[in-house]
C-alpha cells in the first residue's frame, strides 16, 4: 500500500512538473513570438522565416506573413529566399577548399587568374578579395554598372580598368561586392565547373540542402518567394536581378530549413582542413599591422576572443538576411525577410533572438 500511495505521489510529481515545464516553453515561445511579431510590424515586413540553433539542433524555426502579398500565399519554413551578402562565405568556403587541394594559394595574385586584370590590381591576392582589403571600388553608385544587364568576364572588368583602387592593396577594410564577384572567374577556371555547379557538388548536396541554388532569373523555383522594396513606407515588387559573374558575392538561394543543415556544415568542419576553417573566423590584418575584425566573409566581435560572428545580406532584388552565431553557447540564428529599403534592418532581429535564448540558457543555469 505504501509502495502505491508512493507511486501516486511520483506520478503527480511528474505530472506537475511536466505542466510547469509546458507553461515554460509556452512563455518562452510566446516570447519569441512577440519579439518576432513586433519587429515585423515596426519594420512593414511582408514575410520572413527564422531559425533559432543550438549545436546544431534547431531548437526553433517558424515561417510570418506571406511570400507572395498579391497571390496571397503564406510564408513557411521551405519558403525560398535570397541570401544576398551571406553567400560570400560560401564562396571564401569554396576558395579555401581548391587551396586544401593544392590548386590554387590564398597568396596568389589574382593576375594568374584574372589575365585581362587592370595594371593597377598587380599588388592584389585572392586573400584581398576574400577580406575586402583589395582596394577595389565597390559598383555603389557607379553609373556604367547596372543589375540590369548580365556581363561578360571582358565587359565586367572593363567597368573597373580606368577607376584608381580606393587605398593600396592591404592598407584598408573596405566592403567590395565588385571584388569579392572577381572570386566567380577564380573559382570557375580553377575548377572547370560553373560556380552553382561546385558549390551544389560540394557544399550543398553533401549537406543534404535540396533547396539551395544560385539564383537564375529565368529558372521555375519551386516556393520562391516574391521581394519587395519599401519606399515612403509603402511596398513595391522589387525586380529579380543579378548578373551571373556576380554570383560569389550574393547569389545563393535558400530556405531556413536548408541553412539549419548548413550550420551543422559549419561545426563539423569536415570539408576543410582544420588550418582552413580557423582562417575563415581570423581577423584580417592590415599593413600596418593593426587587425580588422573581419576574416573571410564573416563580420567578427571579440570579448578577449571572437565570440560572435555574422554577416548579414541585401539584394537588389527585395530581399534581407542575417545569421548570427555565438560560438561559446552554440547558439546561432538564421533570419530572412523578403523585403529590403526603408527601416528593413533584419540584424537587430537575429541579435535578439540570440539574446533572448543567452537569457533562458542563465536562467536555466541558476
Amino acid at each position: 500500500m505504501h509502495h502505491q500511495s508512493q507511486a501516486r505521489r511520483l506520478r503527480a510529481s511528474f505530472r506537475l512538473l511536466l505542466v510547469l515545464v509546458l507553461c515554460a516553453v509556452s512563455a518562452g515561445a510566446d516570447e519569441v513570438d512577440a519579439f518576432v511579431r513586433a519587429r515585423l510590424q515596426e519594420q512593414k515586413l511582408p514575410g520572413a522565416v527564422f531559425a533559432v540553433m543550438r549545436y546544431g539542433d534547431v531548437l526553433r524555426a517558424d515561417a510570418y506573413g506571406f511570400a507572395n502579398l498579391e497571390l496571397g500565399v503564406p510564408t513557411t519554413t521551405e519558403t525560398v529566399f535570397q541570401l544576398g551578402s551571406i553567400t560570400k562565405q560560401f564562396a571564401a568556403r569554396a576558395i579555401l577548399m581548391l587551396a586544401d587541394e593544392g590548386k590554387l594559394r590564398v597568396n596568389d595574385p589574382i593576375s594568374l587568374y584574372i589575365s585581362r586584370a587592370p595594371a593597377s590590381w598587380r599588388g592584389i591576392t585572392l586573400h584581398h578579395l576574400l577580406t575586402h582589403t583589395s582596394g577595389i571600388p565597390n559598383w555603389v553608385g557607379m553609373d556604367d554598372f547596372s543589375f540590369h544587364s548580365d556581363y561578360t568576364e571582358r565587359e565586367f572588368l572593363a567597368i573597373f580598368a580606368d577607376r584608381a583602387l580606393d587605398f593600396a592593396p592591404g592598407d584598408r577594410f573596405h566592403y567590395s561586392s565588385a571584388a569579392y564577384s572577381l572570386l566567380t572567374i577564380v573559382i570557375e577556371k580553377v575548377s572547370g565547373k560553373r560556380f552553382g555547379d561546385f558549390l551544389a557538388e560540394r557544399i550543398f548536396a553533401p549537406a543534404g540542402m535540396d533547396s539551395t541554388r544560385i539564383n537564375d532569373t529565368t529558372s521555375l523555383v519551386p516556393g520562391r518567394a516574391q521581394g519587395y522594396l519599401i519606399r515612403n513606407r509603402k511596398l513595391q515588387n522589387a525586380v529579380n536581378l543579378r548578373p551571373q559573374i556576380t554570383a560569389s558575392s550574393g547569389a545563393v538561394l535558400t530556405t531556413i530549413a536548408d541553412m539549419a543543415r548548413y550550420e551543422r556544415v559549419l561545426l563539423r568542419g569536415a570539408d576543410l582542413r582544420p588550418a582552413s576553417e580557423a582562417a575563415l573566423l581570423r581577423p584580417v590584418r592590415l599593413n600596418n599591422g593593426q587587425p580588422y575584425p573581419y576574416g573571410m566573409g564573416w563580420y567578427l566581435r571579440h570579448a578577449g576572443k571572437v565570440d560572435i560572428v555574422y554577416h548579414t545580406g541585401t539584394t537588389a532584388a527585395g530581399f534581407r538576411a542575417a545569421y548570427v552565431r555565438h560560438l561559446p553557447s552554440g547558439i546561432s540564428v538564421v533570419f530572412m525577410c523578403n523585403a529590403s529599403g526603408d527601416g528593413v534592418e533584419p540584424l537587430p532581429i537575429a541579435e535578439g533572438l540570440v539574446r533572448i535564448y543567452l537569457d533562458r540558457m542563465v536562467e536555466a543555469s541558476q
